[in-house]
């Protein structure tokens, strides 16, 4: 089954509608050049797979993601949670930046689109994405493929939609508070939901006392 591509349309064939009347959840792996996005419905049921893959540089590249990642959230019903992979900086010498750009270009669009707090996406470390999908944070990204077809079923030769089908299931345990087993409960237990709307009331909260105490 083909992925989308920036620039494709979004035939019906390829979002499966169905169960429109359930909420869902997204899965993301954020690349500057091939970022995957999968979205289930509350029932663990395929809504749709994406890829964006701009052929943009620069700053033309980081607007192209944000108008086709609006495109895909259009796609997805009643979207309840959002979870997103964090930055993955092994073997990207020199590129730190130009990641962190595109990790931020999609996250100001989720909260544009989605608002809060279901717009502050819940991130996920790499190592723990790996022990939920195949029971060991050192997987590779084979055993990751493998993975999400032994335990769900779900096939695909892109490492980066296999990473966002492991983060949408992630997000709808998240929804749903049910795991399968204990290695699932752990990594579901060290997760802080809504990542950074937790830091950002933390910050507000802080700021305030100071404010009062002056």
């Amino acid at each position: 089954m083909a992925t989308q591509s920036l620039g494709a349309p979004l035939p019906p064939s390829r979002v499966r509608c169905a169960t429109d009347s359930l909420p869902t959840v997204i899965g993301i792996d954020a690349s500057l050049t091939n970022t995957g996005i999968v979205c289930l419905d509350l029932q663990g049921n395929l809504v749709g797979e994406f890829s964006i893959r701009p052929k943009q540089r620069g700053v033309e590249r980081l607007a192209a993601i944000q108008e086709r990642l609006s495109a895909i959230l259009s796609e997805c019903h009643l979207i309840s949670h959002v979870c997103m992979e964090q930055y993955g900086f092994e073997g990207t010498s020199g590129q730190h930046s130009f990641i962190g750009e595109g990790g931020g270009a999609l996250k100001l669009r989720l909260l544009e689109v989605l608002g809060s707090p279901v717009g502050y996406p819940t991130l996920v470390a790499p190592n723990q994405l790996k022990k939920f999908v195949t029971g060991r944070g050192n997987a590779k990204k084979a055993e990751i493929i493998l993975g999400v077809y032994k335990k769900w079923g779900f096939e695909t030769r892109d490492d980066n939609i296999a990473d966002a089908y492991g983060l949408a299931q992630i997000a709808l345990s998240l929804v749903l508070d049910k795991t399968r087993n204990q290695i699932e409960r752990e990594v579901i237990d060290r997760l802080a939901k809504h990542t950074e709307l937790s830091s950002c009331q933390t910050t507000t909260s802080t700021s305030r006392r100071k404010r009062a105490s002056a």
